[in-house]
């Protein structure tokens, strides 16, 4: 190979366009995130451009807040007071999901398929128990216990 023929090659590789980037493939088939929309508790019509947003988290779903993992600032890490909708991502080939009992119906993109879980949907999920300051809605896959979402309320 030429001198010139290797430069050109060099040059050529530096200022290709690069790949676009491919949305991550989630690792482990088995995993539910949740999300509120727009990643903000509050998210109404008004203030959340919910299918934007979607569209850059399906991008990746991991890469943002989950509140399976109880993070949040009430008792034990669960929500203070949330009613704007809820998001769950899970891969593609995941079976049927469900909410509190209810099963949910998702749309499948690329690798992931995502759940709108309205606000109403998810409040009538909820159960309290005597021993917990928050109630709580389990998240299965099939009959597997996949996750809880923790929510209290007060001011």
């Amino acid at each position: 190979m030429t001198l010139r023929r290797l430069l050109s090659l060099i040059v050529a590789g530096s200022i290709a366009p690069a790949a676009a980037k491919e949305p991550p493939v989630p690792t482990d088939p088995s995993r539910v995130i949740a999300r509120f929309a727009c990643d903000d508790k509050y998210a109404t019509a008004a203030t959340c451009d919910e299918a934007t947003w979607r569209q850059a988290t399906l991008l990746d779903p991991t890469s943002g807040p989950d509140l399976l993992l109880h993070q949040d600032g009430g008792p034990s890490g669960a929500v203070w007071n949330g009613d704007a909708p809820l998001f769950l991502f899970v891969h593609a080939s995941t079976g049927v999901v469900s909410l509190g009992g209810v099963k949910l119906a998702g749309t499948t993109a690329g690798a992931w398929r995502w759940f709108r879980v309205p606000r109403a949907q998810w409040a009538r999920a909820l159960r309290g128990d005597s021993r917990e300051p928050y109630r709580k809605a389990i998240v299965r896959v099939g009959q597997q216990a996949l996750g809880e979402l923790w929510f209290a309320e007060g001011e």
